[in-house]
C-alpha cells in the first residue's frame, strides 16, 4: 500500500441482512471508521512536552529514575524531526529545556537535564501542567502533538481540587466551563450561548488538536482528575500500577503517537428517506445536526489499525411492496489525512433488503460485541460516579448488572467479552470499602473507561483490551522493553 493510498475506511453492518416489508421496527446498524495497517517509510514528527512530577514522593521505590530512564530511551528513539520540551514541577516550575528538535547537540542537552533532575518539595501539579500546554502553544510546528504529564500523587499547592484544576485546563484550552462544573455562572445560560460554546468546544478540540495523556502512578494520586483532564483534549488516562509499567506504558502512548493517520475526524450519520434515527451510541462527543435525521459525532485521532464502531438505532418505515436494495443510512467521515497532509472524505451507503417474509439468520456478533463493549463503558461511568460519593454498594450493583447482561449476551463466548467480564471483576475488587477505592478502585475504572469507551490500550496487562492492541504499540513496547 503506498502513501497516497492510505485513506480512513467507513464500513457498516446491520442486526442482520433483511427485515420484513409489512411493518415498521426497529433495527440496530454499526458504523465503523478504521485506519489501515501503516507502516511508515518516514513516519509524522512529533512535538512532544514532557511534565514530571519532581515532587519528594517520586523518591520513593525509585520512581523518578524509573521515569528517566524511559525518557532517556525517549530521547534516544526520537529523530531530528522530532522535537521535545521537559518541564519538571514540585512547589515551583521549571522549564528543564524548551521544544528543541531532537538533533545529536541537543539530545545531549536534554540527557544533561533529565539526569540532574532530583525529588524536591510539594505538588503543584496544575501549574505544571499549564506550563507544558503554554510551552506547547508557544513552539509547535508539528501535526501530531501531546503533553505528557507524570505524577504520583495529590496536588497539594495552587489548584488543589478536580474541579478547580480541570477548570483550569479548560480556560486555558479555551474552552468554555460546563454548566454542571460552574452552576452559579450559568444558570440563566440560554440555549443560543450553549450552541455557541459547543460550537467553540468543537472547533478547538478539531483544529487546534493537541493530546494531553496522564499518568499516574500507584494507589495516591487523583484518578478522577487525571482522566477528566486526559478527557478535555481526547488523550488517554494510564494507570501506572508497578514501578516497572512505567516505561511499557509510555511505550504504549509513544507508539501511538507515531503511528496517527487521521485527525479532526468528524462522522456523520445521516438517515435515508423515511427512516429515522432514534439513537446514537458512542462514548464520544455527538451533535445533533437534524433531529433523527443526522448526527455528528467528534471522534478522536486515529491510529494504524485503529478503528471507531458507532451504534444507531433506528426505526425503519413499513413499505408497500418488497425493496430488495433498501437504503438506511449514510455514514461518512471528513478528517485530516496525517500521512498525505489533506483534507480527505470517505463514506458508505448502508442498504438490507425488505421482503415479505424475510429469512431467519444468526445474530450478528461483532455487532454485539460492541453493544457489550458501550454497556460495560457506561455501566463504568455510572459506577464510578457512585463510588465516588460514597455509595460503593450501588457501584457494585452497577457492574454486577453489566456482568450479568454481557455473560447472557449472544457474543457472550467471544474472548472479547470474557475480557470485559474479566475487567470488571477486577474493577470489583477496588470496591470493597472507602480505602479500597481510593488506592485502586478509581484507577481501575478510570483506566478501564478510558480504554473501552475510545477502543484504545490504556493498560495493556488487561484482559478486555488485549482487542485495542496495535502492532506499532506492541513493536515500541518490546522496544522500549528489552
Amino acid at each position: 500500500m503506498t502513501e497516497n493510498n492510505i485513506n480512513l475506511e467507513v464500513v457498516a453492518e446491520g442486526e442482520c441482512p433483511s427485515i420484513a416489508c409489512v411493518k415498521s421496527q426497529e433495527y440496530m446498524v454499526m458504523a465503523t471508521v478504521k485506519a489501515p495497517n501503516y507502516v511508515a517509510s518516514s513516519r509524522a514528527p512529533l512535538d512532544v512536552i514532557c511534565v514530571i512530577d519532581r515532587s519528594g514522593s517520586m523518591q520513593e521505590s525509585n520512581k523518578l529514575v524509573l521515569v528517566k530512564r524511559t525518557l532517556l530511551f525517549a530521547v534516544d528513539s526520537f529523530t531530528k524531526d522530532d522535537n521535545m520540551c521537559l518541564i519538571s514541577y514540585d512547589d515551583k516550575i521549571a522549564v528543564e529545556f524548551p521544544l528543541l528538535p531532537m538533533t545529536d547537540s541537543n539530545k545531549e542537552v536534554a540527557r544533561k537535564a533529565i539526569e540532574s533532575l532530583t525529588p524536591g518539595g510539594s505538588t503543584d501539579l496544575c501549574e505544571g501542567l499549564l506550563r507544558g500546554i503554554r510551552e506547547l502553544a508557544k513552539g509547535r510546528s508539528r501535526d501530531v502533538a501531546s503533553v505528557l504529564l507524570f505524577t504520583d500523587g495529590l496536588a497539594n499547592v495552587g489548584n488543589i481540587s478536580e474541579l478547580s484544576i480541570v477548570q483550569a485546563v479548560r480556560k486555558e484550552l479555551g474552552l468554555p466551563i460546563s454548566q454542571q462544573n460552574n452552576n452559579n455562572n450559568n444558570n440563566n445560560k440560554n440555549e443560543e450561548t450553549e450552541k455557541k460554546d459547543e460550537k467553540k468546544e468543537d472547533e478547538k478540540k478539531t483544529h487546534n488538536h493537541f493530546t494531553v495523556n496522564t499518568f499516574g502512578f500507584g494507589s495516591d494520586h487523583d484518578a478522577n482528575m487525571l482522566k477528566k483532564v486526559a478527557e478535555t483534549t481526547n488523550g488517554t488516562y494510564y494507570f501506572v500500577d508497578k514501578e516497572e509499567s512505567i516505561a511499557r506504558s509510555f511505550a504504549d502512548c509513544i507508539g501511538g503517537l507515531v503511528s496517527v493517520v487521521g485527525q479532526n475526524i468528524l462522522f456523520n450519520i445521516d438517515a435515508a428517506t423515511g427512516v429515522t434515527i432514534k439513537k446514537v451510541m458512542s462514548s464520544f462527543t455527538t451533535k445533533i445536526i437534524t433531529p433523527g435525521l443526522s448526527y455528528q459525532v467528534i471522534v478522536p485521532d486515529l491510529q494504524s489499525e485503529e478503528k471507531r464502531d458507532i451504534l444507531v438505532t433506528v426505526e425503519l418505515p413499513a413499505t408497500d411492496e418488497p425493496v430488495s436494495v433498501f437504503p438506511v443510512l449514510k455514514a461518512s467521515v471528513v478528517y485530516k489525512n496525517v500521512v498525505n497532509k489533506r483534507q480527505d472524505t470517505q463514506q458508505c451507503l448502508f442498504c438490507i433488503d425488505r421482503p415479505v417474509s424475510p429469512s431467519v439468520f444468526p445474530p450478528n456478533i461483532a455487532l454485539d460485541k460492541q453493544h457489550n463493549r458501550l454497556l460495560v463503558a457506561d455501566a463504568l461511568s455510572n459506577a464510578n460516579e457512585l463510588s465516588k460519593n460514597g455509595q460503593l454498594a450501588q457501584g457494585k450493583e452497577v457492574l454486577n448488572a453489566a456482568i450479568q447482561r454481557v455473560q447472557e449476551s449472544v457474543s457472550s463466548q467471544e474472548q472479547f467479552c470474557k475480557g470485559l467480564v474479566d475487567d470488571l471483576k477486577k474493577c470489583l475488587t477496588g470496591l470493597q470499602d472507602a480505602n479500597t477505592y481510593r488506592s485502586h478502585g478509581q484507577q481501575y475504572m478510570n483506566t478501564c473507561h478510558s480504554a473501552h469507551g475510545y477502543q484504545r490500550t490504556s493498560h495493556s496487562a488487561w484482559a478486555g483490551q488485549q482487542e485495542y492492541s496495535t502492532s506499532n504499540k506492541v513493536g515500541t513496547r518490546n522496544t522500549y522493553m528489552s
